[in-house]
């Protein structure tokens, strides 16, 4: 789990990254109700990052904005050798998912409708 005390001595690395990419979020959005995340390690190395961000949203113009917003900070903060996947969701249900796998170089983002 990041951010943790597990991670923070384990990962070190990760978890900082991981806590940059979160307070960058809660600087954008500070009515944010978590920021999650799961990692899988192989060797050693980060391959999976599953993260989850639940917010409440007043419009879809709101979640694009944000989502644009998430997708870059995937690119700054995140390791580009894992797996990743975001979700964003609010309290009618999923809102946009953000994935990049290790072959790509940004991020693809998905809104739903």
């Amino acid at each position: 789990m990041l951010p943790s005390t597990e991670a923070s001595s384990d990962y070190k690395t990760d978890n900082d990254n991981f806590l940059n990419f979160k307070a960058d979020i809660e600087s954008y959005y500070p009515n944010f109700t978590g920021v999650v995340g799961r990692a899988r390690y192989e060797d050693g190395e980060m391959a999976e990052l599953d993260i989850d961000i639940p917010l409440q949203f007043y419009g879809q113009a709101e979640i694009i904005g944000f989502t644009q917003y998430v997708t870059d900070l995937v690119g700054k903060h995140l390791p580009s050798g894992a797996n990743i996947q975001v979700n964003i969701s609010t309290s009618d249900g999923p809102a946009a998912l953000i994935t990049r796998d290790p072959s790509d170089k940004s991020a693809k983002a998905h809104i739903y409708d």
